[in-house]
């Protein structure tokens, strides 16, 4: 190559560095990749395909487009024309944030964006092509003016080997689990609609459990999952259906027989931000656990008990349940009320139930004990004198139990209620005729007889136990007159 520089009243060492430069920049200019421009795209000629391109020396041209808007300096570009329909999927990767732009269009002027994905490490991009479409591929480092490689791959997504139903997958174990890309996945023709929710890109699985018994599946959100029973598509007979929302991924629990075989339908029906990915896991269901309890636990036959049913279901199938009160009264009520007539000791019995016809149950022994105790008669005199000491009689009465009884005796203030004492006693069970006395002495002082007047309180407590009926347990005396 001849370069002629002419320069007037320039040192030679400046003209041999003009003369350097130029050739390095033309150098340059001939080593950029061949698929440096769009009309230079390199043609994949078929899938699979892998390419890797070093783009130090590649350029961007006038014209050409942003791809997912980012400004970029280097780029390079391939075109694509399928034989057949299908989804394919595309990656560009080998440095930092890698962009990846499919379009249409026959020159830089007229490109329609099929699709425009970037990340941090490797942009990808599966897409359904037509055959016989030409597609253009442009793909660049949104953060390199250096030049890195390019490592730049397409091959066509085959649908899942069990995307027909005479194709199901067979489980061979009670215990399975899977997961399946499922974006070139198909429904075929007289496919049904699990749930009413119209098939697509349905997979199939098919399981002959060897002994009766509960199981569960789970798959994720916005999946349908269908079971059947039948030999072909058009014989199909719906045993159970499940559809997963927002709030929850699918979950379908079914009670099957030994020896028959069950085909599972499985799909997504809602692809928002989907992976195109379905996990399916089948499983014996788990035992239900039933428990309850209850309150007050010193229950007595004036309480309204209200039981709490806590019962576990692991899969959540709980659909029932039926509690035995020992009374020869029940409730079907998930947390019932009941209230028992009379004293005694009653076996409470608890059954849960399942969608799928699992049970379990469990009881506890509920004591009912009606402790009441209650002021008769409260005795105090007319009239006292300051220094004079009173005789105070507190009658109270015992109809249930033996109880050990605190009687706390008051004296009313315009400042609340003063403590006088208390007495203690054990009391035995007596007739509602007959009360027991707790006896109190009070010495009256002069601030009584400045005020003119006292009046007490009396208050009965039973200890260690709770009074069933404590209205009366308290009673107030009228006013004895105090005089000096």
């Amino acid at each position: 190559m001849n370069i002629k520089i002419k320069i007037k009243n320039i040192a030679g060492t400046v003209v041999l560095t003009l003369i350097l430069l130029a050739i390095t920049a033309i150098t340059a200019l001939a080593d950029a990749p061949t698929n440096d421009n769009f009309a230079d795209a390199r043609v994949i000629p078929g899938t699979p395909y892998t390419d890797i391109i070093d783009t130090t020396d590649a350029t961007t041209e006038q014209g050409e487009p942003m791809g997912c808007y980012w400004i970029f300096q280097k780029s390079i570009w391939y075109s694509y024309t399928p034989a057949q329909n299908g989804f394919y999927s595309l990656e560009s990767n080998g440095g930092s944030h890698p962009v990846l732009a499919i379009y249409t269009g026959s020159d830089l002027n007229n490109l329609q964006v099929v699709d425009c994905q970037t990340s941090m490490y490797s942009a990808k991009s599966t897409l359904y092509l037509n055959a016989g479409t030409t597609y253009y591929i442009q793909t660049f480092f949104a953060f390199d003016d250096m030049g890195l490689n390019i490592n730049f791959n397409i091959y066509q997504v085959t649908p899942p080997t069990n995307d027909n139903f005479i194709d199901a997958k067979v489980i061979s174990q009670p215990s399975y689990s899977d997961s399946v890309y499922v974006i070139a996945a198909t429904s075929e023709p007289g496919e049904p609609a699990g749930c009413g929710q119209e098939a697509q890109r349905s997979i199939w699985y098919s399981f002959r459990p060897t002994t009766n018994g509960s199981y569960t599946v789970d798959a994720g959100y916005f999946t349908v999952v269908a079971i059947y029973t039948g030999s072909d598509l058009s014989s199909l007979n719906n045993i159970a259906c499940a559809v997963g929302d927002w709030n929850a991924p699918t979950r379908l629990t079914v009670r099957l027989e030994a020896n028959t075989t069950y085909y599972y339908q499985v799909y997504i029906y809602y692809y928002w931000d989907s992976p195109y990915i379905i996990g399916f896991n089948l499983y014996p269901t788990p035992p239900a656990e039933a428990y309850f309890n209850y309150w007050p636990g010193d229950a007595n036959k004036y309480d309204s008990i209200q039981f709490n049913n806590y019962s576990y279901d692991p899969v959540g199938a709980f659909v029932g349940c039926n509690w035995n009160f020992g009374d020869g009264t029940s409730s079907t009520d998930w947390s019932p009320i009941h209230t028992y007539v009379s004293d005694g000791d009653y076996t409470v019995n608890l059954e849960a139930t399942t969608s799928d016809g699992r049970s379990a149950s469990t009881s506890q022994i509920v004591q009912v004990r009606t402790h009441d105790v209650g002021v008769t008669r409260f005795e105090v005199s007319n009239s006292a004198r300051v220094g004079q000491t009173k005789q105070i009689n507190v009658y109270i009465k015992n109809l249930y139990y033996q109880e050990t009884v605190q009687v706390d005796l008051y004296k009313i203030t315009a400042n609340g209620n003063v403590w006088v004492g208390s007495l203690v006693q054990s009391m035995p069970v007596r007739p509602a005729n007959r009360a027991q006395l707790f006896t109190f002495a009070y010495t009256f002082s002069k601030e009584d007889a400045a005020v003119g007047k006292v009046t007490f309180k009396v208050i009965a407590n039973i200890i260690n136990a709770r009074d069933a009926f404590p209205l009366d347990n308290e009673l107030i005396s009228y006013a004895i007159k105090v005089t000096k």
